[in-house]
Order: C-alpha cells, then sequence, then structure tokens
C-alpha cells in the first residue's frame, strides 16, 4: 500500500511539473521553440533539480517494496502504515514545496537575461555613435532604397578615398559595416545563449530582418563570396545562422 501511495504521488507530482512547464513554454517560449527552450542551462538545471527530487522520494520511501515484495524502505518501517502515510503526506509537501522554489528560482533568472538583454539592445542599437552611422546611411540609401549589386564597387572607392555624406566624412561602407557588426555581435550573444533569445527576437527581430535580408544583403553576399575553392569568409556568420534559425531565410544563397 506504501509504495502505491508513493508511485500516485510521484505520478501526481510528474503531471503537475509537465503543466507548469508547458505553461511556461507556451507562454514565454513561443519565439524560440521547445527544443532550444529545453537546451538552456537554466532549464536543464530546472530539469535535474526536479528529477534529482523525485529520485530522493523514490529511493526514501522504498518504491522497490512494492515493484520488489520483501524490501525494505529505507525510511518508513513498513509495519507502521499511519506512520509511512504521515510521512508520505509531509515529504510530497516539502517536494512540492522544492518545485515551487525551483521554477520561482528559474523565473528570477530569466528576468535577469530579459533585463540584460534589453540593455544591451539599448546600448547597441541607440548608442551615439551607432547613431551617427545609421544616419550616414540613410542620406545615401533612405528607407525603402537597399543597397544593390551595382553600389558596392563605388562604395568601396569611397572607403578607401575616407569619402563620406555627413560632417565628419564617414564612408558609408564603413557605417554599413559598423552596423552588420553590431548585429553579428547581438546574434552571436543569442546564438551562446547569452542573450535572451524571446526578448531580442521580440524587439529586434524585424528590424534585423529588414536590414540583414533586404536593405544590406548585396554587401553580405558580396563579404562572404565563396573562393575558388568553396570556402567562405567567417565574417557574419552569426547573422546568416540567426536568419535562418527564425526565418528560414539562407543569406549565401
Amino acid at each position: 500500500m506504501d509504495g502505491v501511495l508513493v508511485i500516485i504521488a510521484s505520478i501526481c507530482g510528474v503531471a503537475l511539473t509537465a503543466i507548469l512547464v508547458a505553461f511556461f513554454t507556451t507562454i514565454q517560449f513561443r519565439n524560440i521553440g521547445l527544443w532550444r527552450f529545453l537546451r538552456r542551462r537554466s532549464t536543464v538545471r530546472l530539469i535535474v533539480g526536479v528529477a534529482a527530487l523525485f529520485a530522493i522520494v523514490i529511493v526514501f520511501f522504498g518504491v522497490t517494496e512494492f515493484v520488489a515484495p520483501g524490501a525494505t524502505s529505507l525510511m518508513l518501517p513498513s509495519a507502521d502504515s499511519e506512520g509511512n502515510l504521515n510521512a508520505l503526506i509531509l515529504v510530497v509537501s516539502a517536494v512540492l514545496a522544492s518545485i515551487g522554489w525551483l521554477f520561482t528560482t528559474y523565473q528570477q533568472e530569466r528576468n535577469v537575461a530579459k533585463d540584460i538583454a534589453v540593455r544591451f539592445v539599448n546600448q547597441i542599437v541607440h548608442d551615439p555613435a551607432m547613431e551617427r552611422h545609421k544616419l550616414n546611411v540613410s542620406t545615401r540609401f533612405p528607407e525603402g532604397i537597399k543597397v544593390e549589386e551595382s553600389n558596392i564597387k563605388e562604395l568601396k572607392k569611397e572607403f578607401r578615398r575616407g569619402e563620406g555624406y555627413i560632417d565628419n566624412r564617414i564612408p558609408v561602407y564603413y557605417s554599413i559595416a559598423q552596423i552588420l557588426n553590431a548585429y553579428e555581435q547581438i546574434s552571436t550573444g543569442v546564438l551562446e545563449d547569452h542573450l535572451d533569445e524571446s526578448v531580442i527576437k521580440d524587439f529586434l527581430g524585424p528590424r534585423m530582418k529588414r536590414a540583414v535580408t533586404s536593405k544590406f544583403r548585396a554587401i553580405i553576399v558580396d563579404i562572404r563570396k565563396a573562393n575558388d575553392f568553396g570556402e567562405r569568409p567567417t565574417s557574419f556568420e552569426a547573422i546568416v545562422a540567426l536568419m535562418k534559425r527564425w526565418y528560414d531565410i539562407d543569406l549565401d544563397k
């Protein structure tokens, strides 16, 4: 009977955990998918912690006594049914409370990660130097006008001559490179799980998509041209990987 109660309690606990994980997955991680959610270090720690709690329950409550009659419980005397039940209730309550604590800790970690991601994006996107680069580009390629392959040769000439379109004479090609470098830095942070992916995709995804798959795509394609051996430079490989992951767009094709 004790084994039955333990198994029932374990099943209830597993069901509760599944419901909570499903809730968090549905509400917070719809932008990145379940598999990448499960691969996060914070998620792994959460799952390992919950699994460890259930392992403790199984070992110390002597489930082996249910599946193998005659085995002795490590924690409870099998003759005292009332004592077993009271202890079972106590420990199951402790386990559920521990699960709640694990989820609270997990949520705090994710909130910190989100805050870091937001501050990082604001720092890069709204940096005064970055604003100057965007202004420099917009004077040559206003909103809705993209860089064409035919523009690249002239842009490179201007870069070599140091010619620009604003007071400090920053070449447009250099400004485009700085903007793409910022997106590459953000993409690397996402791919290496240093920045919260759901926040970055919500805040910056559409803007990045327009910039790297349309406005500056010709620049990326030109820089990443394969050599005679079919090898591509590593420049902007994080951007390429992230656009493939988020929007199934291959910038190398």
